[in-house]
C-alpha cells in the first residue's frame, strides 16, 4: 500500500515539474474520489489554486512582474495538498511504521499538547539529578520529540513553543539537539517552508555547535529532499543569501556536503582506490584480449600505470590550499572510523535502540540507565565525552555492549587520558572550527545509522547520494572557482567520477585555457569507460599544452575503441616530447601485434631489446612473435631466458606450445603442468590459454584430437599430484 502512494505521489509530482497544472489538479481530484474523504481545509486550497491559476490562463496576455511567484507559490500549495492527501490515504490504509503508528496514536487521544509537556519539562529540569528523575526527564524529552517529528504542519502557538526549546539555554543541549533532530525528520515526511526556516534561524542563533550543525545538517537534507519544492521558494533563496553572509556559514555547508560524498558506498569504504584500479586493468586487460591472436603478453601492472593518474595533477595540488584542506579533512575523519558502521551495526539491538529518539540523543554521562555507573566509573566517563571518532549512537552501543569495568579497563590502556577536538587537527585548525567539523560529522553518522540500520520503516535518504548541487538556493556557494574545485576533487579522491566530471565541467566552462581541468575530465570518462568522450576531453587538453601524460592516455583510449592507427600517431608524438622513452616503442610494438603485424612488431621488440640491454618484459615480447611467425628455435631462446629470471605461469604455457607443436609431448606436458603448479594447482588459467590459443595451435600443425589428450592428461595428472600434498 506503501508503494501504491508513492506511486500515486510520483506521478502527481511529475506532472507539476513538467508544468502540467491543470493534470495534477485533476489527478488530485481522482484521488479525492476514488481513495480518500478530503479535509475540507484540503478542498479549500485546491479550488483557490484552481481558481487562481484559471484568472492567470485568462489574462496570459498582460504582463505582470508578479505572475511568477504567484506561479511558484501555487505549485508549492500543489506539492502541500499531494502530501497531505498522500498522508491520509497512508494512514487511512493503516500502514505501519514509526511515523504513521505515532500519529494515530495521537489521533486517537485527541491529539498531543507540546506546551504540556514544554511545562513539566521546565519543572523536572529545576530537580537535583538522580537517576529516576533523569528518566522521567528523557521520558519528556521523547514526548516532545514525538509530537514534532509526526507534526504535518506546525501551527503557531506551536512554533512558538518550539521556538523556546531550540534558544532558551533553561532546557539545555540535549533538549534542543533532539527537538531540531525531530524537526529534521518531520520535514523528511512533510516538507514545509516554516519547518526548514526554523532549522535555518536555529543554526544562525544557536550559541551551542552541536545544535547548530544539527540543524544546518537537517536543513541540508530537507533542501535536497525536497529540492522541487525549495527551488520554487523565493524565501528560502533570500534566507541562504541573508546566512551567506554570516561568518563560517558557506564553509559549514561545504564541508556537511563533503560528508554527504563521504556516505556513498560507505559499507564499501574499505575498498582501496588500488583495488579499484586493478579491477579496471583486468577488465581493460579483457578487452585488448579480445583483439589479440593468441594471449595477452602484456602484465596487469603495465596497465595499471596507464590508468595512473598524472603525477602534474599532484604537484598541483601541492601549490594551492586544497591540498591542506583536504589533511584537515582527512584528519577529522580519522578514516577508519567509517569502518565502524559494521561492527556497531551488530550492536544496534539493545532496548535503547527501541526508542527512536536515542539513535540522535547526544552521547552524555547524565543518562538515567549508565548514571549510577559512570558516577562508580568516573574517568571512563570521561573518556567516553571525549571518545571524538565514535559518533552519538556508538558510544550509547558501546556502552550497552559492555561491562563498565571491563570497558574502562580497555578504553584506559587504549587512549590518551586527556583529548580536546583540536588535537585532532594537530593545531592546522581553531577549536571552534574544529568543533563544529566534528559535530556535523558525528551527526551526519548518526543519521546514516538510524536510516540504514533502524527497523523503524524510515526512508532510505542515503541510498542516492545527497547532491546539494541540485539545490538552486545553494548553488551560489559552490560558484566560487575554489569551492567548486575542492567539491570536485573531493569527488574525483574517492572515485566517484561521474560526480566528479560534473564539477570540472563547470570548472572548464569558467576556465577554458585551464588544460589539466580537460585532463581531469578526459581521465573520468576513461574510467566511466567513454572511451570517445574520454578521447574529445584529451584532444582539448593536447591542443592547449603537448603532454605525455595527455598523449598515452589518448593512445590508450584510442586502442580500446580499436584505432589502431591514432594510438600509434599518439605514441609517436609522445616520442618526441620524451625520444628516450622506449616504453613508446613497446607500446607501439603492443599495436602493431594486436593488428596481426607480427614482422614488424617484432622489428620494434628487437630494437627496445638492443637499447635496453635485455628485459624479461622484451625477451617475452620477442618470443611471442617469434611463436606466432613459426620462429620456433628463437621463441624457445627467449622463453628460456624468461623462465631463467622471471617467470609466469603463462610463460610456462608458451614453451608448452612451442614442445607441443614441435610434437616434444614429454616437455609439453611438463612446461604445462609447471604452469599448474605456479597457479596453485588451479587449472583455470591453463585451460582458458589453451581454448584461446587453440586457432594458433592447430595452424601450426597441432591436431584437435593430440591437443584435447593432452589438456586431459595435464589436468587429471597435476589434480593426482596436487591431491597427494
Amino acid at each position: 500500500m506503501l508503494n501504491t502512494a508513492e506511486r500515486e505521489r510520483g506521478q502527481i509530482y511529475e506532472s507539476l515539474s513538467e508544468g502540467l497544472v491543470y493534470k495534477a489538479i485533476k489527478q488530485i481530484e481522482y484521488l479525492f474520489e476514488e481513495a480518500i474523504e478530503p479535509t475540507p481545509l484540503l478542498v479549500e486550497k485546491l479550488n483557490e489554486v484552481l481558481s487562481t491559476y484559471s484568472i492567470m490562463t485568462q489574462y496570459l496576455d498582460s504582463e505582470d512582474p508578479q505572475r511568477g511567484d504567484i506561479y511558484n507559490k501555487l505549485i508549492i500549495t500543489l506539492y502541500e495538498v499531494v502530501d497531505e492527501t498522500i498522508d491520509i490515504f497512508i494512514q487511512n490504509n493503516l500502514v505501519s511504521g514509526y511515523m504513521y503508528d505515532k500519529r494515530r496514536y495521537y489521533n486517537s487521544v485527541g491529539g498531543a499538547d507540546i506546551n504540556k509537556e514544554i511545562v513539566l519539562l521546565k519543572e523536572e529540569l529545576k530537580n537535583s539529578i538522580t537517576a529516576e528523575n533523569l528518566k522521567t526527564i528523557e521520558d519528556l524529552q521523547n514526548e516532545i520529540f514525538n509530537i514534532i517529528a509526526t507534526t504535518f504542519t506546525i501551527k503557531t502557538k506551536d512554533k512558538d513553543a518550539i521556538c523556546t526549546l531550540l534558544n532558551s539555554d533553561e532546557f539545555g543541549v540535549i533538549t534542543s539537539s533532539l527537538v531540531v533532530s525531530a524537526l529534521t525528520i518531520s520535514s523528511i515526511y512533510y516538507y514545509s517552508e516554516d519547518k526548514l526556516h526554523l532549522l535555518l534561524d536555529t543554526y544562525s542563533k544557536s550559541n551551542s555547535q552541536e545544535v547548530k550543525q544539527r540543524a544546518l545538517c537537517g536543513a541540508l537534507i530537507v533542501m535536497y529532499i525536497h529540492s522541487k519544492k525549495v527551488n520554487l521558494s523565493k524565501g528560502i533563496k533570500l534566507k541562504v543569501e541573508m546566512l551567506s553572509d554570516e561568518d563560517n556559514f558557506n564553509d559549514d555547508v561545504c564541508f556537511i556536503f563533503l560528508q554527504f560524498i563521504r556516505t556513498i558506498d560507505i559499507e564499501e569504504v574499505s575498498r582501496t582506490y588500488t583495488r579499484n584500479i586493478t579491477k579496471l586493468a583486468t577488465e581493460l586487460n579483457e578487452e585488448l584480449l579480445s583483439t589479440i591472436k593468441g594471449k595477452n603478453i602484456e602484465d596487469i601492472k603495465e596497465f595499471e600505470s596507464l590508468l595512473e593518474q598524472n603525477p602534474k595533477w599532484l604537484k598541483n595540488l601541492e601549490d594551492n590550499e586544497f591540498e591542506k584542506k583536504l589533511k584537515d579533512i582527512n584528519d577529522l575523519q580519522l578514516e577508519g572510523s567509517d569502518l565502524l558502521i559494521s561492527a556497531f551495526s551488530r550492536m544496534k539491538e539493545f532496548p535503547f535502540f527501541k526508542s527512536i529518539q536515542n539513535w540522535l540523543r547526544p552521547y552524555t554521562n547524565e543518562y538515567s540507565e549508565i548514571y549510577e555507573g559512570i558516577k562508580e566509573n568516573p574517568k571512563l566517563g570521561d573518556i567516553l565525552e571525549k571518545t571524538f571518532f565514535l559518533c552519538n549512537s556508538d558510544r550509547y552501543s558501546l556502552l550497552f555492549s559492555s561491562n563498565l569495568n571491563n570497558l574502562q579497563d580497555l578504553m584506559l590502556t587504549g587512549l590518551p587520558s586527556e583529548l580536546n577536538m583540536s588535537d585532532m587537527f594537530e593545531g592546522s585548525i581553531e577549536p571552534s572550527r574544529a568543533e563544529a567539523k566534528l559535530r556535523a560529522r558525528l551527526y551526519i553518522q548518526d543519521l546514516f545509522r538510524l536510516f540504514t540500520l533502524s527497523k523503524f520503516n524510515m526512508p532510505k535518504i542515503f541510498d542516492n547520494h545527497i547532491d546539494l548541487y541540485e539545490v538552486d538556493a545553494l548553488k551560489p556557494i559552490f560558484q566560487d572557482g575554489e569551492t567548486m574545485r575542492n567539491i570536485a576533487e573531493f569527488y574525483f579522491s574517492k572515485g566517484h567520477y561521474a560526480y566528479a566530471k560534473t564539477y570540472f565541467k563547470l570548472l572548464s566552462d569558467k576556465n577554458p585555457t585551464d588544460y589539466l581541468l580537460y585532463q581531469k575530465i578526459g581521465y573520468c570518462n576513461q574510467m566511466l569507460k567513454d572511451y570517445k568522450g574520454a578521447i574529445n576531453e584529451y584532444e582539448k587538453a593536447d591542443i592547449i599544452t603537448k603532454d605525455v601524460w595527455t598523449l598515452t592516455s589518448m593512445a590508450l583510449c584510442y586502442r580500446l575503441i580499436g584505432d589502431t592507427a591514432k594510438a600509434i600517431e599518439c605514441y609517436k608524438e609522445a616520442q618526441k616530447l620524451e625520444p628516450d622513452n622506449v616504453s613508446f616503442e613497446m607500446q607501439i610494438g603492443y599495436i602493431l601485434l594486436m593488428s596481426n603485424k607480427y614482422k614488424e612488431a617484432l622489428d620494434l621488440f628487437y630494437k627496445v631489446d638492443f637499447v635496453t640491454d635485455g628485459t624479461p618484459k622484451t625477451w617475452r615480447a620477442i618470443g611471442w612473435c617469434s611463436l606466432l611467425l613459426g620462429k620456433f628455435e628463437d621463441a624457445q631462446q627467449y622463453y628460456e631466458k624468461v623462465l631463467s629470471e622471471a617467470p609466469t605461469s603463462n610463460d610456462y604455457i608458451n614453451m608448452g606450445h612451442i614442445y607441443l607443436i614441435k610434437n616434444d609431448i614429454n616437455n609439453a606436458q611438463a612446461y604445462y603442468a609447471k604452469s599448474i603448479e605456479m597457479s596453485s594447482y588451479n587449472t583455470e588459467n591453463f585451460e582458458d590459454s589453451i581454448s584461446k590459443d587453440k586457432e594458433i595451435l592447430l595452424n601450426f600443425g597441432v591436431s584437435e584430437i593430440k591437443l584435447s589428450i593432452m589438456r586431459d592428461i595435464v589436468i587429471n595428472n597435476t589434480s593426482v599430484k596436487n591431491s597427494e600434498l
